[in-house]
Protein backbone atom coordinates (compact mmCIF):
# COMPACT_ATOMS: atom_id res chain seq x y z
CA UNK A 1 0.00 0.00 0.00
CA UNK A 2 0.82 3.24 -0.95
CA UNK A 3 1.94 5.86 2.25
CA UNK A 4 -0.44 8.39 0.86
CA UNK A 5 -2.94 4.82 1.33
CA UNK A 6 -1.67 3.83 4.54
CA UNK A 7 -1.86 7.02 6.37
CA UNK A 8 -5.52 8.21 5.18
CA UNK A 9 -6.35 4.24 6.43
CA UNK A 10 -4.70 5.25 9.88
CA UNK A 11 -6.05 8.66 10.35
CA UNK A 12 -9.60 7.42 9.49
CA UNK A 13 -9.44 4.70 11.55
CA UNK A 14 -8.24 6.68 14.24
CA UNK A 15 -11.27 9.91 13.41
CA UNK A 16 -13.60 7.30 12.92
CA UNK A 17 -14.71 8.38 9.74
CA UNK A 18 -13.20 9.26 6.25
CA UNK A 19 -10.51 11.60 5.90
CA UNK A 20 -9.22 13.81 3.03
CA UNK A 21 -5.30 14.61 2.66
CA UNK A 22 -6.54 18.52 3.14
CA UNK A 23 -9.18 17.84 6.44
CA UNK A 24 -7.67 20.02 8.82
CA UNK A 25 -7.84 17.41 11.56
CA UNK A 26 -7.92 19.51 14.98
CA UNK A 27 -9.73 22.60 13.80
CA UNK A 28 -12.34 19.86 12.26
CA UNK A 29 -12.78 17.86 15.41
CA UNK A 30 -12.10 15.26 13.48
CA UNK A 31 -9.48 14.50 16.28
CA UNK A 32 -8.74 15.62 20.05
CA UNK A 33 -5.74 15.63 22.27
CA UNK A 34 -6.72 11.77 23.81
CA UNK A 35 -6.79 11.15 20.23
CA UNK A 36 -3.68 12.49 18.54
CA UNK A 37 -2.26 10.57 20.92
CA UNK A 38 -3.59 7.54 19.15
CA UNK A 39 -2.80 8.81 16.00
CA UNK A 40 0.88 9.59 16.71
CA UNK A 41 1.76 6.26 18.39
CA UNK A 42 -0.14 3.83 15.62
CA UNK A 43 2.24 6.16 12.92
CA UNK A 44 4.89 5.39 15.13
CA UNK A 45 4.31 1.44 15.04
CA UNK A 46 3.32 1.20 11.35
CA UNK A 47 6.07 3.15 10.18
CA UNK A 48 9.07 2.28 12.62
CA UNK A 49 10.37 5.60 13.43
CA UNK A 50 9.97 7.84 16.51
CA UNK A 51 8.15 11.15 16.32
CA UNK A 52 9.13 13.69 19.26
CA UNK A 53 6.37 15.67 21.14
CA UNK A 54 7.68 18.49 19.29
CA UNK A 55 7.09 17.29 15.87
CA UNK A 56 3.65 16.00 16.64
CA UNK A 57 2.03 19.04 17.10
CA UNK A 58 3.32 20.68 14.24
CA UNK A 59 2.51 17.31 12.08
CA UNK A 60 -0.91 16.74 13.07
CA UNK A 61 -2.66 19.65 11.39
CA UNK A 62 -3.68 17.42 7.90
CA UNK A 63 -2.96 14.00 6.16
CA UNK A 64 -1.04 15.65 3.84
CA UNK A 65 1.64 17.26 6.69
CA UNK A 66 1.99 13.88 8.34
CA UNK A 67 2.84 12.39 4.74
CA UNK A 68 5.05 14.84 4.07
CA UNK A 69 6.76 14.30 7.74
CA UNK A 70 7.20 10.74 7.17
CA UNK A 71 8.53 11.45 3.56
CA UNK A 72 10.99 13.77 5.09
CA UNK A 73 12.51 10.61 7.59
CA UNK A 74 13.44 8.31 4.57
Amino acid sequence: MELEQQVLSIVSKIAKKNVELGDELLKKNLIDSITTVDLILELQEEFDCYISATDAESIIETPKSIINYLNNLK
